[in-house]
């Protein structure tokens, strides 16, 4: 469990209780309770004024202060009025819930238990009043996580209340929610949902569908589902309270921004927060229109559209939020306000989370002062302070400030809870991690095992924490080579999570790799592998709810994680014991599962589009509007801003919308039998992938390798091969060695395979990681042939494109070119640089100093077009020429039909490969997420934020790319490509860029994966168009390009015979030839 959220939820629940029962208590027993006697009227003045005071005190978040004026107001209560007056009861009750909020269990328990003993004296078991503070009672036990203490006493509060007050009673529904909670704590998920449910279900009936407690229980209950992963149920619930709320206040009404606010902000469980469409940009924006600047509820719908920006990966838009909040917070509320605490946080929280740890860690460590000096040590929001801090100190490795931190929350929280508390246990798991880190191993078991005794006594065997705490221990062991020991705990652990939760959960998947991987250390090799087997079956069957999402939910990213774990184990296994079973299994593994994800995630992506493009269509409207604006003199300022803001609106609707679609199920069905049945007698397909060793004796990943699988339908050889390729940096090491030659890595790749290549002529290579960049047509035989010479070479993007049924070419027969794309000035500052700048910050970032054009470009779109045009009447149509600014994306995109081929005689570009972290984080955004694209007219203008006439900025994404109508294309072609300026490893824009045009539809796809010259491209991409097209065979794109490579080869001019002329270019195409000729 993660202490701060954990402590976070907490306090505010906390907060929660007091506001609910300062005031209501006071005014319901002022009006059942009797005119006091004329001797007592003198005691209510000071008594009242004390209470506000206090009330005021909590409002400002100064609980000391408002315990110590409720201290008063109980002592002046008891001496004037009498320990049993109800005033005083009353008084009693309000002290106890300051000291509840503060944390001060220990002062708050005995002042609810003798108010409870006193009301249940005077007024009766089943007063109402009596049945309040049965209900407070049992939230302070709940928060101290004594649930065997608080669950009778809820129960009892419901039943009293549902036979004295009705069920649709607010405080038989508030006893029925506090069960409910209760529950969840215990990781009863299905027992918490079904009294939310029926909460839901009474003050529908009794409140009305459109009462704010009916709103809230909708989103109480999303949460119930979300926990049970019942995501889509969750979803609805969440849309339904926040229309509802809209329909009722209308958008601009403060408290409905402030609900849709708080309803998205709960939403954290999914990055789908534009669901909870219009808000992203409109609380904020509709809260400037109704309030002031600086009011306390506006200054809250700023700091929560940064938590949405936030959640949506937008840090750029998040971190300014949160530093204007934070300032407006100090400044109207204090600096050591709770409310401007929460900012210094989040700001720290956002710094963390973008790696810019030194910067975050002085604002963690002021809050933790502030906290410590305003509420003391033993605070809840204190000690998740000096938790934030600890973990910031940890991450940056300086575990000896980490450490004492960590022992110094574990040791007031061990004062202040019971031992079995949540929040206790969790602080011992932290400082026991800390240890497993440091290999103090002995100090890290001692606490994990008496944290797991405490989660058995304290939440029961099948809660999720006491599951993890069996994991934690279990992982212990393993590290100690303790394999008897930890075997019954992952057992256990995984028996347990399969039996609560379905057996295809990511987590659980995760589990049963860890005792995959202990079963292989106790020389149980043979059972380990049918578990993994019988994984790979949960896998499947899980991928057709989660592969085709395009929101990186939580749910997701757990199953790619545990997919990636899967895979690495599995090679690992082939690895170390290479039996003919366990590789022919890991060539499997390979075929199914390389770039799965990639590719239904192209798919979704595509069908998206044709689904959506009304909405498409209207943010390009808008887009031409917002440039006709911008270049429009009598515009203005305010006539631009205005029509920026509908191009924004137009953008979130579609990136709502994006979220939301989710592409078929994964298609996993194609295995190496039906692939072998593909292929053609002497060919062959050679697929590598990277992954990362497995070490079975400690189970922790370790150095990048390649591996490949060999599908050979050669009648000598026929079947599948798996092979250890090498060290990714071993390779890489050669390469630098080598000075970037790439002639000499014939041993290293295809050495493993060579003698069952021998009688193959038709190779298809579907190279991974950084292998994309080698151009494999280069590679040197041991006889000094070229491969290109040796083979009938042709790329797929994985193995399983060889499935792919291909597509006749369209009832076009044109051929489109676009050519030497005028990409406008550059200038380092330009004054009309304008709102769409952030969207293109990483290639603005890869070229500082703009796009070079393209020099020959011209003449090669001239040349190919006339070799089309010489030929026109033996069968070939028209050419569609667009030169300099004619080639532009609006062009591009408002093509009526597809044509037979498209060329672009210009530059691609390739961005440096998304981190892990970065992928995982951001939004679904073309711009923050593709890694390629293609420079058109006004590209360098674009890049600088300045959009054309048409309202586009030159520059054509990967994703928009996939969505052109390419369907019947044959061939598109790329003439150049320039990585970018940080782009080391830039395979990533090479897979994306070809993925992009093949699911526009395009057949074959032709790129450059490495920088040519401009005369060098413009010399081989006319020769290729010339053999192509007048070949009188009619011959595919990639028996062409294999042709073009010999030409080359053989030529008389040195120049033109080196790799570097003819290696350089790929053709992407899954076509299967037929036997013998390449012909069609």
């Amino acid at each position: 469990m993660c202490i701060r959220n954990h402590l976070m939820k907490k306090t505010a629940r906390a907060a929660l209780l007091v506001f609910l029962l300062f005031f209501p208590a006071s005014m319901s027993l002022a009006d059942e309770s009797p005119a006091p006697p004329d001797g007592e009227t003198g005691c209510f003045p000071l008594l009242e004024n004390l209470s506000s005071k206090a009330a005021d005190a909590y409002r400002r978040g100064d609980y000391a202060k408002g315990a110590a004026f409720a201290e008063k107001a109980h002592d002046h209560a008891v001496g004037c009025l009498g320990k049993t007056h109800p005033a005083t009861l009353e008084s009693m009750n309000n002290l106890a819930a300051l000291y509840d909020v503060q944390g001060r269990y220990e002062k708050a328990e005995p002042l609810y238990r003798e108010a409870l003993a006193l009301y249940e004296k005077m007024f009766g078991t089943d007063d109402p009043a009596t049945l309040t503070f049965v209900n407070n009672l049992a939230s302070l036990y709940d928060s101290r996580g004594l649930y065997d203490k608080a669950g009778p006493l809820y129960q009892k509060a419901l039943e009293n209340r549902e036979r004295i007050l009705g069920p649709g009673h607010p405080d038989t529904l508030a006893s029925m929610n506090g069960l409910a909670g209760l529950r969840h704590s215990r990781g009863e998920y299905e027992k918490a949902r079904s009294l939310y449910e029926r909460a839901l279900a009474l003050r529908e009936k009794f409140l009305g569908p459109e009462h704010p407690d009916t709103l809230a229980s909708m989103n109480v209950l999303a949460g119930a589902n979300y926990a049970l992963g019942r995501y889509e149920h969750a979803e609805a619930l969440y849309k339904k309270a926040i229309e509802t709320r809209k329909k009722i206040m209308g958008k601009e009404n403060p408290d409905s921004a402030t609900f849709m606010n708080r309803a998205a902000a709960s939403q954290g469980f999914e990055t789908r927060y534009a669901d909870a469409h219009p808000l992203p940009g409109e609380p904020w924006e509709t809260r400037g229109k109704i309030l002031k600047k600086e009011d306390i509820h506006t200054i809250s719908s700023m700091h929560n559209l940064a938590f949405l920006h936030q959640g949506r990966g937008d840090y750029e838009k998040a971190e300014p939020l949160y530093q204007e909040a934070l300032r407006l917070r100090e400044k109207n509320l204090g600096p050591d306000h709770p409310d401007t605490l929460a900012s210094m946080d989040s700001l720290a929280g956002l710094l963390f989370s973008r790696d810019r740890h030194r910067e975050a860690e002085p604002l963690y460590k002021r809050a933790m002062d502030i906290r410590k000096e305003k509420f003391g040590d033993a605070h809840p929001a204190t000690l998740a302070s000096m938790n934030n801090l600890a973990f910031l100190y940890q991450t940056l490795g300086l575990y000896h400030k980490a450490e004492p931190l960590y022992q110094e929350e574990l040791r007031i929280r061990e004062k202040i809870f019971e031992k079995d508390h949540p929040d206790t246990l969790a602080s011992m798991n932290v400082l026991a991690f800390l240890h497993q880190i440091q290999g103090r191993l002995e100090e890290a078991e001692i606490l994990y095992a008496d944290a797991l005794s405490s989660y058995r006594r304290a939440l029961g065997e099948k809660h999720p924490d006491t599951l993890a705490a069996i994991n934690n221990l279990a992982a212990i062991y393993y590290s100690q080579g303790r394999y008897d020991e930890a075997e019954p705990l992952y057992k256990e652990a995984l028996e347990l999570r399969e039996e609560i939760y379905e057996k295809d959960n990511p987590e659980t998947l995760l589990f049963r790799l860890n005792y995959i991987l202990l079963t292989l250390n106790m020389n149980k090799t043979r059972a380990a592998f049918e578990l993994l087997k019988q994984t790979e079956a949960r896998l499947i069957s899980a991928s057709a709810d989660r592969l085709g999402k395009l929101s990186g939910n939580r749910d997701t990213k757990l199953f790619l994680y545990a997919l990636s774990n899967f895979q690495d184990v599995a090679l690992s296994l082939a690895v170390k014991f290479p039996q003919r079973e366990y590789k022919d299994y890991a060539a499997g593994v390979i075929f199914r599962w390389k770039q799965a994800y990639a590719r239904e995630q192209a798919a979704a992506g595509r069908l998206f589009y044709l689904e959506n493009q009304d909405s498409y269509q209207e943010k390009t409207r808008l887009a031409r509007e917002f440039a006709d604006a911008f270049h429009d003199p009598e515009s203005g300022p305010a006539g631009t801003k205005r029509a920026g803001d509908r191009l924004a609106e137009a953008i979130g609707r579609l990136k709502a919308k994006t979220r939301d679609f989710v592409s078929p199920p994964a298609s996993l069905e194609g295995d190496l039998r039906q692939a072998l049945a593909r292929l053609p007698g002497k060919s062959a397909i050679l697929e590598f992938r990277q992954a990362r060793h497995i070490d079975f004796e400690t189970g922790k990943p370790g150095k990048l390798y390649f591996a490949a699988c060999l599908l050979s339908a050669s009648p000598t050889s026929r079947g599948a091969d798996f092979a250890y390729i090498g060290e990714s940096e071993d390779i890489i090491q050669t390469l630098m060695e080598s000075g970037g030659r790439t002639e000499n890595l014939w041993g290293t790749l295809m050495g493993p395979f060579e003698n069952r290549l021998k009688d193959i002529d038709t190779l298809f290579v579907a190279p991974d990681g950084f292998l994309t960049l080698i151009p494999f047509s280069s590679l040197r035989t041991p006889d000094g042939e070229y491969l290109a010479r040796r083979f009938r070479l042709s790329r797929l993007l994985s193995g399983r494109d060889i499935m792919e049924s291909r597509r006749p070419w369209g009832s076009s027969d044109a051929l489109s070119i676009f050519g030497a794309p005028d990409y406008g000035p550059f200038e380092p500052d330009p004054a009309s640089a304008s709102g769409p700048a952030p969207l293109n910050s990483r290639i603005a970032g890869e070229f500082r100093q703009g796009l070079e054009p393209l020099a020959l470009g011209k003449r090669e779109a001239g040349k190919i077009a006339m070799f089309y045009a010489d030929i026109a009447g033996g069968g070939y149509g028209r050419t569609l020429l667009k030169i300099g600014r004619q080639a532009s994306e609006s062009d591009l995109k408002n093509m009526e039909t597809p044509p037979r081929a498209i060329h672009f005689s210009t530059r691609c570009f390739y961005l440096p490969g998304i981190s892990e972290n970065d992928l995982k984080n951001a939004s679904y955004d073309e711009a923050s997420l593709s890694s390629a694209g293609l420079a058109l007219s006004g590209a360098n203008r674009g890049i600088q934020g300045v959009l054309d006439a048409s309202g586009e900025d030159g520059l054509l994404y990967d994703m928009e790319i996939s969505r052109l109508n390419l369907v019947g294309t044959e061939l598109a072609s790329v003439s150049s490509c320039l990585p970018g300026e940080n782009a080391m490893d830039y395979s990533q824009g090479v897979y994306e860029l070809a993925r992009a045009f093949k699911t526009a539809g395009a057949a074959s796809v032709l790129i450059p994966i490495r920088p040519v010259g401009d005369e060098m491209s413009k010399e081989f991409m006319t020769k290729f168009y010339e053999i192509w097209i007048t070949s009188p065979e009619d011959i595919p794109p990639a028996e062409a390009l294999s042709r073009t490579r010999r030409y080359f080869m053989n030529h008389s001019d040195e120049k033109y015979r080196a790799p570097g002329m003819w290696s350089p270019y790929v053709v992407i195409d899954g076509h299967i030839p037929s036997r013998g000729a390449m012909g069609r």
